[in-house]
Formats: C-alpha cells, sequence, structure tokens
C-alpha cells in the first residue's frame, strides 16, 4: 500500500496540483527551455514574480532534472 501511495497516488496528485497552479499563475512560456535559456529564464520567471507584488520569501521553484542540469550549465 504504501509503495501505491508513494509511486502513484502522490506523483498523480502533485500534477494535479501543479497544474492547477501554473493555469492560474497567468504568464505562458511561449518558447523551449534550452541549456542556453534556462538561467535566463529562470531570472525572468523571478522577475515577474517580483512585478506582481509576490513575497520574495517562501518562494519554491519546482524544476525538472533536465531543467536544474541546464541552469547549472
Amino acid at each position: 500500500m504504501k509503495r501505491e501511495v508513494d509511486e502513484v497516488v502522490t506523483p498523480t496528485v502533485d500534477k494535479y496540483r501543479l497544474g492547477k497552479m501554473a493555469a492560474g499563475a497567468g504568464t505562458i512560456l511561449n518558447q523551449e527551455i534550452s541549456p542556453d535559456n534556462a538561467y535566463a529564464e529562470f531570472l525572468d520567471a523571478t522577475a515577474v514574480l517580483t512585478e506582481n507584488k509576490v513575497p520574495m520569501s517562501g518562494r519554491i521553484a519546482y524544476v525538472t532534472p533536465r531543467i536544474l542540469q541546464a541552469t547549472k550549465a
């Protein structure tokens, strides 16, 4: 049962929640993220949050391993 929750239920709920948050965000990225632009796009997204007066404290970025690797390149 724990494996079912860890490997099926939790990822499904996370995908749903993150999808709902992204749908309501109001800013849509219209380009592919690559190693050449990943960090700049991340900084642009941070700027959008700041300009919309989202508090600096408590911000969390959810990224895929590929995007994380691209920002470190």
